[in-house]
């Protein structure tokens, strides 16, 4: 039988070392993580972008005509815009909508401004409805 002389013996006690309680001695078993940043950037390399849809010249011709009918029928109209907002990250974006009533149109800076202060790019928007816009200029 192999360490037959020494399986009785007590267990040696060291000198130089104080023993460790069970919770320090668990601390080395915690996770390491090698890679540390991996997770965030796996993350964000998933995260899906949209790319900007460039309107034709009718469609451009189209939004304005709407936004005039809507400017005409009210001084301040309440809408509900589609608008691309640029990522910051990566190539592209996504689209968002906002509802608010318009405080007016900065022509020299391209910029639709609602009450809220709220500033969009006219180059930016996709779409704008109304509940004070026919059904029929809505979809020409």
């Amino acid at each position: 039988m192999p360490y037959a002389d020494i399986i009785h013996h007590p267990r040696p006690i060291s000198t130089r070392y104080f023993p460790i309680s069970m919770e320090k001695r668990a601390v080395q078993f915690n996770p390491f993580a090698a890679l540390s940043g991996y997770e965030a950037l796996a993350t964000e390399t998933a995260r899906l972008t949209t790319a900007k849809t460039n309107l034709g010249e009718d469609e451009k011709e189209h939004l304005n005509t709407i936004m005039q009918q809507l400017l005409r029928l009210s001084p301040h109209p309440h809408v509900s815009v589609e608008y691309f907002v640029q990522d910051s990250h990566k190539d592209g974006g996504s689209y968002h909508i906002l509802s608010g009533t318009i405080k007016r149109v900065d022509t020299t800076f391209k910029k639709l401004i609602f009450s809220d202060k709220t500033e969009l790019d006219l180059d930016s928007i996709r779409s704008i409805s109304s509940p004070l816009l026919p059904k029929d200029i809505l979809y020409e």
